[in-house]
């Protein structure tokens, strides 16, 4: 039973004002792949942002919601706020729907919050004992609207641990289903409704079994007969295990309970790793653990009256047996980890070596995690480690952009034009902010790197003797094309001397005209465009055009000529080899009626050079994977040829958000299901589309 259970029973009072809004659909998956789901109760009153809440204690909060593990499909967001202390609690819930949700939704995290069963029956203080349908709808709103969509998170967990009426029954029944059209799997909308309890009482679940997503169990305490009678008991009213959470706990500070779920003396006998096995070798919905900021507490005096941070371990490890992981796997990214941090960390060959034979010598998944942390967090050797995130993270190759780094830190900047050099500056200050961060993917990486030896290429150096006199301005009319690489516009200047000062900006592909130009010798040619109006040749192209936003891959016929601009101003630039393909961000058509493709920055050829290989769409939407019951299809890190299997599978019917839709030269569909994952359209219908 938590610990919080009756504050949570009268679940809007301690809530505040009820906002109202539209309900948020989840940004990705429905089910984590592998089928198994992972659910941790976040106490929010432990959160570092929420100090001084619901305690007694003197120590401060040391972890952020952001620091869970990876392999987390859902984050119970468990929050009990006393009278008075609104304000110390505010900090957090702030985050919680500008920074965490965010955060935690691009990981593909769902976040759920906790209402007792007590906020059901509420209704009868605005409705009475009768509601009319229309009334269970409004109560359903305000429940839905208050404790999720205004915190932009994506369900409700319903926390049953009663013994109700046959009318609070009728009651429930009611509001539950009137949910049911906000949230959870007859809403059809990524959203998550949530059965949470303790036991087998099947009066209040019974008839609204179809509105929720899960039952979690809480079954602390207890090994895997309790979760096999558990299950039994919820199949003879129709619900199935495929959606049963079998729940453990970790011990909270000052717990009278003893439940001892974690055994750190002898992990295969404990409750932890009896219950995770089960759950995936009977395919069940998955588990969950409540508490997860006491990860690796004990029940001695020290631990119960004292708030540490967490290694996390045995969350870790109950991620990977439950969903399936093998030892393998997880040895693997072990050493993949060592591969990421040993640079960042100083460890000696000796240091890698030792922790490269110890993660030999492991027998089991919790060992192999072990190498990393205790669960003591001060003295671990490293508690950052995470499989999940290892696996599902590649390392990259950062070998051309260090390369690049070097080289423009080697020059000086006396050398060479202002603006040519601030140019440079920016490209390597980012480059240096990616290079230096151990998450950054090789997608990341190749754009630093474009940008950084595009700076470079863009270099001028300064004139060997300063000009001898102010250059002429030629009067001329004409059309320019904005010709914008930054995707922020481009600059109008009140001058084009060094002492110039910006105006305004312009949008790419915006038609304005000229009446002058004046040639420069440090920063090249300007046209004039309005009284004290400037804009540098460098942001332009001569003549009118139409610019347009294009996602597309195309393929050079014979050597191919890039030029900087689609214009009459245009330079060469350099040649492509025959038959290599490229990236394509935008399209211009010229007044000439030519079209061109853009390659990044000022690199455009002619459409007559190359063949589309494919063409990419935003595509805002949910599919459902329609392969062979019970078997599931391939993941790929990319569409074309030279594309390689991820190590997650989706399964048979499990439902998916996709951002992306390509279209190859050969007629075949892709689904993008966010970064670099793809599947083949063949194996997945689209169940709905935004």
């Amino acid at each position: 039973m938590h610990r919080l259970e009756r504050n949570l029973r009268n679940g809007l009072v301690a809530l505040g004002i009820l906002i109202t809004g539209s309900i948020l659909a989840a940004p990705t998956q429905i089910q984590a792949a592998g089928n198994q789901s992972f659910m941790v109760y976040y106490r929010a009153w432990r959160d570092k942002l929420m100090n001084g809440v619901n305690t007694s204690l003197p120590d401060a909060n040391p972890q952020s919601m952001t620091d869970i593990p990876y392999g987390i499909d859902i984050v119970n967001v468990f929050s009990y706020v006393p009278a008075g202390e609104e304000a110390k609690a505010k900090p957090f819930f702030d985050a919680l729907k500008t920074t965490y949700a965010p955060a935690l939704h691009q990981r593909g995290v769902k976040l759920v919050r906790a209402l007792g069963y007590g906020g059901l029956l509420d209704i009868r203080k605005q409705y009475g004992n009768n509601p009319t349908p229309e009334q269970f709808d409004s109560f359903a709103k305000q429940l839905v609207d208050t404790l999720s969509t205004q915190y932009d998170l994506d369900g409700i967990d319903i926390d049953m641990e009663d013994y109700p009426s046959a009318a609070d029954i009728k009651l429930s029944d009611g509001v539950i289903n009137a949910m049911s059209k906000l949230l959870g799997p007859k809403a059809n909308n990524g959203t998550l409704l949530i059965y949470d309890t303790n036991g087998s009482n099947m009066g209040p679940f019974q008839n609204v079994k179809d509105d929720f997503n899960f039952v979690g169990y809480q079954q602390y305490g207890s090994t895997s007969s309790r979760t096999a009678k558990a299950v039994s008991d919820y199949a003879k009213v129709g619900y199935p295990g495929s959606q049963f959470l079998a729940g453990l706990t970790f011990p909270e500070e000052g717990d009278h309970n003893r439940w001892l779920d974690t055994n750190p003396d002898n992990f295969n006998a404990s409750h932890m790793h009896d219950v995770a096995t089960y759950v995936n070798q009977n395919n069940l919905g998955g588990m969950f653990v409540y508490a997860v900021d006491r990860d690796g507490r004990t029940y001695g005096d020290f631990d119960l009256n004292h708030i540490v941070p967490t290694t996390y371990r045995w969350t870790k490890t109950a991620i990977l047996e439950s969903k399936g992981y093998t030892l393998d796997q997880v040895k693997v990214a072990a050493r993949q980890h060592i591969d990421r941090v040993k640079g960042a960390k100083n460890w000696t060959a000796d240091q890698v070596a030792q922790l490269e034979k110890a993660i030999t010598d492991a027998q089991d998944i919790f060992q192999t995690v072990s190498v990393f942390m205790s669960d003591d967090y001060s003295t671990s050797i490293d508690p950052s480690f995470d499989a999940v995130y290892e696996i599902l993270n590649p390392l990259v190759d950062k070998t051309a952009l260090n390369a690049a780094i070097a080289k423009a830190a080697a020059l000086n900047a006396g050398d060479y034009t202002n603006a040519s050099w601030q140019a440079l500056t920016s490209a390597l200050n980012a480059a240096k902010q990616v290079n230096a961060d151990q998450t950054a993917s090789q997608t990341q990486i190749d754009t630093a790197l474009k940008a950084l030896n595009t700076a470079l290429a863009g270099l001028v150096l300064q004139p060997t003797t300063p000009p001898s006199n102010v250059p002429s301005i030629i009067l001329e009319s004409g059309t320019l094309t904005i010709d914008d690489i930054t995707g922020k516009g481009v600059q109008v200047w009140n001058d084009y001397t060094s002492n110039k000062k910006p105006l305004q900006l312009l949008s790419d592909g915006t038609n304005i005209t000229y009446d002058a130009y004046v040639v420069t010798t440090s920063d090249g040619t300007w046209y004039r465009i309005g009284t004290n109006q400037w804009v540098s040749a460098a942001d332009v192209a001569l003549g009118q055009a139409t610019v347009d936003a294009l996602q597309a891959v195309v393929k050079t016929i014979d050597a191919t000529q890039v030029f900087s601009t689609f214009g009459n101003n245009q330079k060469k630039v350099k040649v492509l080899n025959s038959q290599t393909s490229w990236k394509v961000f935008r399209q211009a058509i010229d007044a000439e009626g030519t079209l061109w493709y853009n390659l990044g920055g000022h690199q455009w050829i002619k459409a007559s050079d190359v063949t589309v290989t494919s063409t990419t769409t935003p595509l805002r939407g949910v599919v459902t994977i329609n392969y062979v019951p019970g078997y599931g299809i391939a993941m790929y890190n990319r569409f074309d040829a030279n594309r390689h299997i991820l190590t997650r599978k989706l399964a048979h019917a499990s439902r998916w958000q996709v951002f992306q839709k390509t279209t190859t030269a050969n007629g075949s569909v892709w689904y993008n299901l966010g970064g670099n994952q793809w599947i083949p359209a063949q194996y997945a219908v689209l169940t709905s589309n935004h």
